[in-house]
């Protein structure tokens, strides 16, 4: 790690747990046993509320979505291909792996990324004035 980025304050305790939050309510349709669709209604409401207020809460969300967004495509994909349900299983318990694993680095204040998201829902450009 380089002295610069050492030197960053972590974001506040609040952002912290709000962006593992966004992270983790990803995981709620496939644990109620409803539709996988509603993981996505957590991170677009962090997304929506925090895209103006506070930027490491407003990525780790967006993040969230693009992960969740890229998993279900995948789901689709391989419930039209003939898939053997030990693959299935690989890729569920995989995404879960993931979900937890940036879940915990986002609480601890660092900037996490999913290797595999999509990059669907793009960080918005500030116009620069001058």
């Amino acid at each position: 790690m380089s002295a610069a980025a050492s030197d960053l304050p972590l974001p506040a305790s609040a952002s912290r747990t709000m962006a593992m939050m966004a992270h983790l309510s990803t995981l709620i349709g496939f644990f109620l046993s409803v539709s996988v669709t509603v993981g996505l209604l957590g991170p677009s409401l962090v997304w929506l509320v925090a895209q103006r207020r506070d930027d490491f809460l407003a990525a780790q969300a967006r993040e969230a979505l693009n992960f969740h967004i890229s998993v279900l495509l995948c789901g689709l994909l391989l419930m039209v291909l003939p898939t053997p349900p030990s693959l299935m299983a690989v890729v569920v318990v995989g995404w879960m792996a993931m979900v937890v694993l940036v879940a915990g680095l986002a609480y601890e204040g660092r900037p996490a990324r999913y290797p595999a998201a999509l990059p669907i829902l793009r960080r918005p450009r500030r116009l620069s004035r001058g």
